[in-house]
């Protein structure tokens, strides 16, 4: 069941991150049907998606990777996420455990 809900996972994380690069619109909205549905699946699961505040710092966020850094803005703090690159997935147990089966992938203000 675990490798085929991380399949379930990457394909979504494909899905989101492609799906920009087609303009038929026809086509883009048929992979939003399909995200959607692979979105209902692994919410029946127990499995939401989710992404850090832009703002909020990385060493205080559970379940972030860091990519990249972007330039620091007027607002702004040093470590502080500047972008969500791509969702984290997140398990949530009848127990109350939870278990990150992706993480999220961001970019942090230097």
């Amino acid at each position: 069941l675990r490798s085929f809900v991380l399949n379930v996972i990457e394909a979504v994380s494909f899905l989101q991150n492609r799906k920009s690069d087609f303009t038929d619109e026809k086509f883009v909205s048929y992979i939003n049907a399909y995200e959607k549905q692979l979105l209902r699946i692994l919410d029946d699961l127990g499995i939401q998606s989710f992404a850090p505040k832009i703002g909020d710092i990385a060493t205080n966020v559970e379940g972030i990777e860091v990519i990249g850094t972007s330039p620091l803005i007027e607002g702004g703090k040093s470590n502080g996420v500047s972008e969500t690159l791509s969702e984290g997935f997140i398990m949530n147990f009848q127990d109350g455990r939870k278990e990150i089966l992706k993480t999220a992938q961001v970019n942090v203000y230097k």
